[in-house]
């Protein structure tokens, strides 16, 4: 209908103010709202003088685009500004996050409409003021004689689904059902949905979803109870729902993604991220930053440059996500084995100082790591204190760690205590405590903790490292009884191992923190996860390649010592990743490997060679963001 009104326009000989707001409403109807604007621009050079309702809805039209300085000019030329008008600007300031200057508008009117009062609580809500919300519901409530509709109770429910408060949303929803505004309205089903999946009633959600039918709700709603399923950890249901989906847009890729990879499931996010592009969906920063950390913990470098020359391609490698996924990547190894402490604060005040990047638990713990294995434990214990983010279990681990590396008892029953207030179930804390202990000669001590552990039925992490060779992933644990190549493995351990010990590899039996004899102690060390991996990996590999081994726990000092000689020895380069670092191996020695990429804006393209432990190559990386920017 729209061509035919445009062509009874053309028609017209002279145009009015009535015919221009005609067309003006008709395209902003459609969803046409920059064509709408355009038509006012005409008007105004054709010397039209617009009417209130024509200013009021280009008010709409550049809501819609979020021109907000074009929709204050025009709110500027009205000169008795009436409900409508002020609403329009209302959600204007509200959509560009002006949340100030939107209770300012509010705060002044003299009369105020159902619109007026969702616009406040719909634009609170989604400013991620919820608690705003609640309160500006409440003052609807005591000081409006207005009825709240099915929009009003749509942002309700969506606040108390933020802030996880169930209950009061079952108390709005029974209101809601009271006055028939939400079973009969597809917003009402989405925020129902939204509700139940965030507060962890999933299976309500579910059951409502399907009482609606696929047809009636969208997307967005099932995407949302993919994540209800996935924060629960329930990842096959999440699966069966995403499979479901039979246009998924990038959001519901990455939902799935990113539940695979913070459940440990590195596989299916790398399949289900290939399917992604297969199918051709364009990864958006968040997806990209998920898989960054994926390829980080799989110690699958080059799938992680694959990924950074994708990110850098999208224009995605200076998001804020991307950009910290590839910091914590390539800073978590940079400053910690070449004792560079000074470059280490100066980067990590640069962080903030200088390119805005509040610093993560991540970026903490690795300067706790920092001075920590410098031997500063003052200065590590100094800096918790005086964290910006509350301290959590990775930051107190990082001290622990570093108070069996310098034997430090006192402090080591401090950062285990801290950890397990944070998590009372927490095995590392007391593993790592026994082991302080077992490394002081404390052995009373230890067989305490190591007991209390026992009582208290607190598990043990059990150290596995893994490779992947082609596309099958080989896990190993110690002392591995499970592998179908166990015996072979076994026979060629024990040959690399004595060889070592002809080169002048002597086993660091201390790092076996049990009371047990010299021999003993030996055997355990030859047959750690990541040796068992490694002859395994050199079994199975072409001669001359490169090894990569993840582990879940930390490299012992013994098993640091063996590589070193394993890769002079075989003459390969061996790269080991455990929970904090990755260890680079070469002819004998640890060493650094540099890795070029060429990043391409359209202001820049250059070469920058950078460092996995170079502080220099960091503050390139990190300057380079500041000039982009």
């Amino acid at each position: 209908m729209i061509r035919e009104a445009l062509w009874i326009f053309n028609e017209v000989p002279e145009h009015d103010s009535v015919s221009w707001t005609a067309l003006i409403v008709g395209y902003n109807q459609m969803g046409q709202f920059e064509v709408a604007f355009r038509l006012f621009l005409e008007m105004i050079k054709c010397r039209v003088v617009p009417t209130e309702y024509t200013l009021t809805n280009v008010l709409a039209s550049c809501a819609a685009i979020e021109a907000l300085d074009i929709a204050l000019t025009v709110f500027g030329r009205i000169k008795l500004k009436n409900v409508s008008t002020t609403n329009a600007i209302i959600s204007l300031h509200m959509q560009s996050g002006q949340v100030e200057h939107a209770l300012a508008q509010f705060e002044v009117m003299k009369e105020r409409d159902i619109i007026s009062w969702n616009s406040m609580i719909a634009g609170y809500n989604q400013c991620g003021f919820d608690a705003s919300a609640l309160k500006m519901f409440s003052k609807m409530l005591m000081e409006s004689k207005l009825k709240h509709d099915r929009y009003t109770m749509a942002s309700v429910l969506s606040t108390c689904a933020n802030l996880e408060k169930l209950e009061l949303g079952n108390k709005f929803m029974l209101i809601s059902l009271e006055l028939n505004l939400i079973l009969q309205e597809q917003l009402g089903m989405h925020a129902l949905i939204s509700m139940y999946s965030k507060c962890g009633g999933v299976e309500i959600a579910k059951n409502i979803a399907q009482n609606c039918g696929t047809l009636t709700l969208n997307i967005i709603a099932f995407t949302t109870l993919l994540d209800g399923y996935i924060k629960l950890g329930k990842l096959n249901p999440a699966r069966l729902i995403f499979d479901s989906l039979e246009d998924c847009d990038v959001v519901a890729w990455t939902t799935m993604i990113a539940g695979y990879a913070q459940n440990g499931h590195n596989n299916d996010t790398m399949e289900l991220f290939r399917s992604m592009v297969k199918e051709g969906t364009v990864p958006d920063n968040y997806t990209l930053a998920a898989i960054l950390n994926v390829s980080s913990n799989l110690a699958s470098l080059n799938h992680g440059k694959q990924i950074h020359a994708t990110a850098l391609k999208l224009g995605e490698a200076l998001s804020v996500s991307v950009s910290n996924a590839l910091i914590n990547m390539y800073a978590r190894a940079a400053c910690t084995h070449v004792g560079l402490v000074e470059k280490g604060r100066n980067y990590f005040k640069k962080m903030k100082d200088l390119h805005g990047i509040e610093p993560t638990s991540s970026h903490c713990a690795c300067m706790i790591d920092l001075f920590g294995r410098a031997g500063l434990l003052g200065e590590a214990q100094d800096f918790i204190e005086r964290m910006p983010i509350e301290p959590d279990v990775i930051a107190w681990g990082s001290l622990l760690a570093s108070c069996k590396v310098h034997k430090n008892v006192e402090l080591a029953v401090i950062a285990a205590d801290r950890m397990l207030s944070i998590e009372p179930d927490n095995s590392g804390a007391y593993s790592a405590l026994a082991n302080v202990y077992s490394a002081c000669g404390k052995w009373e001590e230890a067989a305490k903790i190591r007991k209390s552990m026992k009582d208290r039925k607190v598990k043990k992490e059990q150290g596995i490292s893994w490779l992947q060779i082609k596309s099958e992933v080989h896990v190993f644990g110690a002392d591995d009884a499970l592998h179908p190549q166990r015996e072979a493995i076994y026979q060629m351990i024990a040959k690399i191992w004595d060889e070592i010990k002809k080169m002048g590899f002597v086993p660091d039996t201390a790092s076996v923190l049990h009371d047990l004899d010299q021999e003993l102690k030996e055997q355990i060390l030859k047959h750690h996860s990541e040796k068992l991996a490694i002859a395994f990996a050199l079994m199975n590999t072409p001669d001359n390649s490169t090894l990569r081994i993840m582990k879940n726990l930390r490299v012992c000092n013994d098993c640091h010592s063996a590589i070193k000689f394993i890769s002079k020895l075989v003459n390969r380069e061996i790269i080991v990743r455990d929970a904090t670092r990755f260890h680079h191996f070469k002819n004998g020695s640890f060493y650094v490997t540099e890795v070029v990429y060429t990043m391409e804006t359209k202001h820049l393209k250059s070469s920058v060679w950078f460092s996995s432990f170079s502080f220099r190559s960091l503050m390139g990386y990190m300057d380079l963001l500041g000039t982009v920017q």
